[in-house]
C-alpha cells in the first residue's frame, strides 16, 4: 500500500469545479483565438507594417513552430516544476508577449514577439486538453487494456494486486508501452498526490497506438503507450440509493462476452453487452443490470461483481464456475 505524502481534500464542490473549469476551458478557447486572429489581421498587418505577401507569412508561421517545441518541452517543464506552475507561467507569458506583439513597430519584431508567443502558450493546449490520436487502435479497435484502483481516505487500496492484474493483461494482450512496474507505481504515485483528492478513482490504461507504418494491420507495428486518470471516487450506485437498496434487471436480451471470444480475466473496454443490458434494465425503471451467461447463469454487472449468501455460504461467479439457479 502506497500512502500520499502530501495533504489533501475530499472531492470538489460543485462551485470548486466551476472556478477550475473556466480557466482551463479559457486556456483552450484563448490559444484558438489566437490563432484564428492572427489569419484575419494579415492583410492590416501587411498594410501598417509595409510587408510583403510573403514576408507577412512569417507571423503565423513563428508562432506555429515556436508551439511545436514548446509543446515538445512541455512534458518536460511540467514533470520539473508542476503543471499548475507550467500552467500558470503560460498564461502570464501569453499575456505578456501578446502586448508586445500588439506594439510592435516592424516586421522583424513583430515575427519575434509571435515566436516568444508561441512557444510560451505551448502548454495552453496539452495541459488543458489532454488528446490520443483518432486512429489509435485502442479508440478505434478496443485493442486497450485499464485498470482501476481506488485510493481511500489518502492511500491506494490493495495497490500490489491491482498492478498485477494491470501488467498480466498487458502481457496477455502483447502490451509494452517501455515502462517497468515501478515507473507505472511512481506515476500513479505523483499523480494522484498532485491531484490532492484523499478518495479518488485512479485508471491505469495500456492502449495499442496506432501503427509505425501506414495502413498496417500487424499489431506489431503499432507503438503502445501508457496513460493514466483520477477523478473524484466513482460510487457505481449513488450511496443514498443504496441505503434504501437498489433494484437490478436481469437482462433478457444481451448476455455476456463468451468467454472463449474475449478473456475475462483481460481488463477491457468491450461493453457493447452492458450498454444494451443498461438500456433494456432504464426501459424497466431499474437502477442497474445484472448479465447471464448464454447458459443461464450469473456472470457480473457493469462495473461491479455479484456476491449471493446461499445456506450462509458467500458465494461469486468466477473464470471456471458460476452462480447457477438464478
Amino acid at each position: 500500500m502506497f500512502t500520499l505524502n502530501k495533504p489533501a481534500h475530499g472531492p470538489f464542490t460543485k462551485i470548486e469545479r466551476i472556478v477550475i473549469t473556466i480557466p482551463v476551458l479559457a486556456a483552450s478557447l484563448l490559444h484558438s483565438l489566437n490563432m484564428s486572429t492572427a489569419y484575419v489581421a494579415l492583410p492590416n498587418i501587411q498594410g501598417n507594417l509595409s510587408a510583403a505577401p510573403d514576408q507577412v507569412g512569417w507571423v503565423i508561421t513563428a508562432f506555429v513552430v515556436a508551439t511545436a517545441i514548446g509543446t515538445i518541452l512541455t512534458n518536460l517543464f511540467s514533470q520539473k516544476f508542476g503543471r499548475r506552475r507550467i500552467f500558470l507561467a503560460s498564461i502570464a507569458g501569453f499575456t505578456i508577449t501578446s502586448l508586445f506583439a500588439g506594439t510592435s513597430d516592424s516586421l522583424s519584431e513583430l515575427v519575434f514577439h509571435r515566436m516568444l508567443q508561441g512557444f510560451v502558450s505551448a502548454p495552453l493546449l496539452p495541459i488543458s486538453q489532454a488528446m490520443i490520436p483518432v486512429n489509435d487502435w485502442g479508440l478505434v479497435h478496443s485493442d486497450i487494456t485499464y485498470d482501476v484502483v481506488p485510493v481511500i481516505d489518502g492511500a491506494f487500496f490493495r495497490f500490489d494486486e491491482y498492478l498485477a492484474r494491470f501488467l498480466s493483461s498487458m502481457e496477455d494482450l502483447h502490451l509494452d508501452p517501455g515502462m517497468s512496474k515501478r515507473d507505472i507505481q511512481a506515476a500513479l504515485h505523483q499523480m494522484v498526490g498532485k491531484s490532492n483528492l484523499r478518495d479518488s478513482y485512479v485508471a491505469m490504461v495500456c492502449s495499442r497506438g496506432k501503427p509505425k507504418i501506414s495502413g498496417s494491420r500487424d499489431p506489431r507495428d503499432c507503438e503502445n503507450h501508457f496513460f493514466a486518470w483520477c477523478l473524484p471516487y466513482v460510487h457505481i450506485i449513488k450511496p443514498e440509493i443504496v441505503e434504501q437498496g437498489a433494484t437490478a434487471w436481469i437482462a433478457q436480451n444481451a448476455y455476456r462476452i463468451p468467454e472463449n471470444s474475449v478473456n475475462p480475466r483481460v481488463k477491457n473496454y468491450h461493453w457493447g453487452d452492458f450498454t444494451q443490458g443498461i438500456f433494456e434494465a432504464k426501459d424497466k425503471n431499474y437502477e442497474t443490470v445484472i448479465l447471464l451467461d448464454y447458459d443461464g447463469n450469473v456472470t457480473e454487472g457493469p462495473g461491479f461483481n455479484v456476491f449471493a449468501v446461499k445456506d450462509k455460504v458467500l458465494i461469486t461467479p468466477d473464470r471456471l464456475k458460476v452462480v447457477c439457479g438464478l
